[in-house]
């Protein structure tokens, strides 16, 4: 599926309008898109006009992402999105996301982008093992738990390190993208 971007992509207040929308078998109604922007993230939100009544139904709403474009498909012509996610994607999917759709995004997707990115480069590398800690001492889960919190440290730093280079962002910044992620 190949989608055209919306050059503007639409808000709640001005939002794309698809004027023949089937409602039901036999009725035709409007239906507004448009993207919702907040501290969660991003979704696709969808609302259409009782055509019975002429009141505006209740929204229906995606799940939040951590970046939104909204289009029209290539092939069906229909209007569609697509997201980028740091929990559901990997460094290379990420990748391939920005090289076909980073010229639409706006300087908070940029940065949002970039430091995605940033952090699946880093957290790509990371080596997970569980351990048995049922027969631990208190010492020796108190020296397991230290060295947990140095390695996430250190995790962090790279990552923050990894955001301010790829965005310009200054260290305080990036810490506070890290923080949104």
């Amino acid at each position: 599926m190949t989608l055209n971007i919306l050059t503007k992509q639409p808000t709640e207040l001005e939002p794309y309008v698809i004027n023949d929308y089937p409602y039901g078998f036999r009725l035709r109604t409007k239906m507004m898109v448009w993207k919702e922007t907040n501290k969660y993230g991003e979704r696709y939100c969808t609302a259409t006009i009782n055509p019975k009544t002429g009141l505006l139904n209740h929204p229906k709403y995606s799940n939040y992402s951590d970046i939104l474009l909204i289009g029209i498909e290539t092939d069906t012509g229909r209007i569609s999105y697509t997201t980028l996610n740091l929990a559901y994607n990997s460094e290379e999917k990420a990748e391939e996301w920005l090289k076909q759709y980073r010229e639409h995004l706006n300087e908070r997707g940029q940065i949002i982008a970039s430091s995605i990115l940033a952090t699946l480069k880093v957290t790509s590398k990371i080596e997970y093992k569980i351990v048995e800690t049922s027969g631990m001492t208190s010492e020796e889960r108190k020296t397991l738990d230290d060295e947990q919190k140095a390695n996430t440290s250190i995790i962090n730093r790279v990552i923050v390190g990894n955001i301010s280079k790829d965005t310009g962002l200054s260290i305080k910044d990036s810490i506070e993208v890290l923080k949104k992620l």
